[in-house]
């Protein structure tokens, strides 16, 4: 009975704080698909002045005898308006072509980076809300499964 009752306290957060996020999600999907010509995010260019890479290691597999896997990371560091820096991984084709004193555009959309364009490649980052999205999602089918769990194993003992 324990997890058919953990099962629907999820299932009530989860209703009760999904629709915040999906509601953001959705407006997102339409920005995403908007024409450049109508001005779906806040446009705000800013400067290069910094670039870095760095290398991090992790596990290749299961085994503890494998050569862990190098990976390389990349990151460039703009100056915002107000003169504070921020720096943030980009991939890899957007570092080849933003350089110091280069000028890039910062996708925002709600106050949040969701997007950084130089020349003519664009990076796009998960914003907070699709996070939230899935944390509420997840919860939610979780809550379902361990409800559905639990009425099987009460249905079950009903028969013993």
């Amino acid at each position: 009975m324990l997890a058919g009752g953990a099962g629907i306290v999820f299932l009530v957060l989860a209703a009760m704080n999904v629709s915040g996020p999906y509601t953001q999600t959705n407006q997102l999907v339409h920005v995403m698909n908007c024409d450049d010509g109508m001005n779906c995010t806040e446009d705000r260019d800013v400067s290069v002045v910094g670039r870095r890479t760095y290398t991090t290691t992790r596990p290749s597999g299961a085994s503890s005898t494998e050569s862990p896997l190098t990976d390389t990371n990349y990151e460039i560091t703009w100056a915002q308006p107000d003169g504070s820096l921020q720096a943030h991984a980009v991939s890899n084709d957007l570092y080849d072509v933003a350089h110091e004193g280069q000028p890039v555009t910062l996708r925002m959309w709600h106050g949040e980076i969701i997007g950084v364009t130089a020349g003519t490649v664009t990076d796009w980052f998960i914003p907070k809300a699709v996070a939230s999205l899935a944390f509420w999602v997840t919860l939610g089918v979780l809550g379902a499964a361990l409800l559905a769990w639990g009425l099987l194993t009460r249905w079950r003992g009903s028969f013993s």
